[in-house]
C-alpha cells in the first residue's frame, strides 16, 4: 500500500529502530520521543496512522494525551503501543478513542496486520479513487496494470487479456471500456464456452424470423448488438476451429449477415477477447488458428494472479466484507487480526473469486460481529494445482528468517550471525545470496 505515513511517538529508542526497521518497508516512517515533540510532528507530517505509546515520561501519559489528539485529528487511526498486558487499559484505551493496540512482546507480523487493517478501513471512504470503480489497485502491481489499462483504453486495437481463472479479466475489460472513446455504446459480453457450435452464427451474426426451426422472431446477434462500443468475447479458446474461421471471418471484415438475410451490415466495435490458456501453446497444437491469434492479440494484456499482487488482499476482504453483509443483512464489521493474517497469507488458488466465495462463507456461517480464521473455509489441497516449487519456498523462508534475525539484533551481523550458529563471513554471504538490503532490515 504505497504513499501511506506513520507516526511512532515512543520513549524507547530500541522498541523505535526495531519496528522502524519492520514498517518502513512499506511506509513511510516518522518517529517522536515526547508528547510535545509528537504533536509538533502531526501537524506537520500529517500521518496516516499514529501509534502511540501508553508510557512516556511517566505513567499513561501517552493515554491521557489521546483524548486532544482525537479531537485535533478526528480521522486519524491510533494503534496504543504499551508494555502492560492489561484489559483494563485496552478498554480505557478504546473508550477514549484508540483504534487498537499492540503490546510490544508479541509478533511483529501482528503490528503490522494492525497497520494494514487500519490503512484499509482508513480509505474505504475514498475506495473509489482507489479502486477505480471497481477495480481493486492498492498494490503497486495492480497500479501499474491500471497504468496500462489507461493506456490501451484510448487505442483502438483488438486486445487479448490473459491471466488464470478468477483474477478479474473482465473487470479490466469493462474499465478500458469506460475510458475509451466509446464509453457512450453498450459493452457486450459474451462466454463463448457457453455457445453450441449449432448456435455460433445465429449468437454471433442474428437470425432472421423463420430462417431456421423454431426461429420464430428476429434476433439481432452480439457484434450488431455492440455497435459502437465494445465486444467481450470471454474464454475465447473454447470456440471450436470452425467457430474460429466464422470469427475471423467477421473481425476481418467488420460486416455481418443475420441467418435468413443477405443483408450486409456494417459494425464498428471494439473486440476485446480474454483467455486462461496459453493460446500460443494451442496454436503449436493446431486447437486455435494461428490467424485469429494474431487478429486478437493486437496487444496482449496479462493479469496476474491474486498472490503475485498480495497488497489487494485485505482491501479486497474488507470491500467483499461490506457487500456481503449488507446482501445477507449481517451486522459483521470487523475480521479478527488471526483472521487477516490467514486471509493475506493463503495462495488463492482460485484468485479473486474464490476470495469473494470465502468471505461470503464466512458471513453466512460466522456467529458473532467478528469473522475469525476459524470461520475461513479455504481449500488446503487443491486438485490440480501444483504446489510451490522448492527452490522458491526456500528462498522465501531464508529471507524472512534473515530478516527477523537482523531485526532482532537490530542489524549487528557479528551478533546475529552468533545467535544462528555461523560465523559473520558465512552471514554476510547469506545477505548477498538472498539481496536482503541492510537498510530495509
Amino acid at each position: 500500500m504505497p504513499d501511506i505515513r506513520l507516526l511512532m511517538i515512543d520513549d524507547d529508542a530500541m522498541f523505535l529502530r526495531m519496528y522502524r526497521n519492520v514498517l518502513g518497508k512499506d511506509y513511510e516512517v516518522l518517529t517522536a520521543n515526547t508528547i510535545q515533540e509528537g504533536m509538533e510532528k502531526l501537524a506537520t507530517f500529517r500521518p496516516d496512522i499514529l501509534l502511540l505509546d501508553i508510557r512516556l515520561d511517566r505513567e499513561k501519559e501517552g493515554l491521557e494525551a489521546l483524548p486532544d489528539i482525537k479531537s485535533r485529528y478526528r480521522e486519524l487511526p491510533v494503534i496504543i503501543v504499551t508494555n502492560w498486558d492489561s484489559h483494563l487499559i485496552f478498554r480505557e484505551a478504546l473508550a477514549l478513542g484508540a483504534d487498537d493496540f499492540f503490546i510490544k512482546s508479541e509478533d511483529l507480523n501482528i503490528l503490522k496486520t494492525a497497520v494494514e487493517n487500519l490503512v484499509v478501513q482508513k480509505h474505504m471512504d475514498s475506495a473509489i479513487s482507489k479502486e477505480e470503480e471497481g477495480l481493486v489497485v492498492y498494490d503497486p502491481v495492480s497500479r501499474e496494470k491500471l497504468k496500462e489499462a489507461r493506456k490501451l483504453a484510448r487505442a483502438n486495437c483488438f486486445i487479448l487479456i490473459t491471466g488464470e481463472s478468477g483474477v478479474g479479466k473482465e473487470e479490466f475489460a469493462r474499465y478500458m471500456h469506460r475510458h475509451s472513446n466509446r464509453k457512450e455504446g453498450p459493452f457486450v459480453a459474451v462466454n463463448c464456452a457457453a455457445i453450441p457450435d449449432t448456435l455460433v452464427e445465429s449468437e454471433f451474426f442474428g437470425h432472421e424470423a423463420g430462417a431456421f426451426t423454431g426461429a420464430r422472431f428476429r434476433r439481432i446477434g452480439k457484434f450488431e448488438a455492440a455497435n459502437g462500443g465494445t465486444l467481450f468475447l470471454d474464454e475465447v479458446e473454447e470456440l471450436s476451429l470452425p467457430a474460429q474461421a466464422k470469427l475471423l471471418r467477421i473481425t476481418q471484415d467488420l460486416v455481418v449477415e443475420r441467418l435468413g438475410s443477405n443483408k450486409a451490415i456494417p459494425i464498428d466495435v471494439r473486440i476485446i477477447s480474454a483467455t486462461r490458456s496459453n493460446l500460443e501453446q494451442l496454436v503449436e497444437e493446431k486447437t486455435f488458428r494461428e490467424d485469429l491469434y494474431y487478429r486478437l492479440a493486437v496487444y496482449p494484456f496479462h493479469v496476474p494472479p491474486l498472490r503475485e499482487r498480495r497488497g489487494d488482499i485485505l482491501p479486497l476482504c474488507h470491500r467483499f466484507l461490506e457487500e456481503s453483509c449488507q446482501r445477507n443483512g449481517r451486522r459483521i464489521k470487523q475480521f479478527s487480526k488471526d483472521a487477516l493474517l490467514v486471509l493475506k497469507n493463503y495462495h488463492w488458488p482460485g484468485n479473486v473469486r474464490e476470495l469473494k466465495n470465502t468471505i461470503e462463507q464466512a458471513v453466512v456461517m460466522s456467529d458473532g460481529k467478528v469473522i475469525h480464521a476459524s470461520d475461513l473455509m479455504l481449500r488446503r489441497k487443491v486438485d490440480g494445482d501444483s504446489p510451490e516449487q522448492y527452490d522458491e519456498a526456500r528462498r522465501r523462508f531464508m529471507i524472512d528468517y534473515l530478516r527477523r534475525v537482523l531485526v532482532q539484533y537490530d542489524g549487528n551481523i557479528t551478533r546475529a550471525a552468533r545467535a544462528i550458529g555461523i560465523s559473520r563471513q558465512m552471514f554476510q554471504k547469506l545477505i548477498r545470496d538472498y539481496g536482503i538490503n541492510l537498510t530495509d532490515s
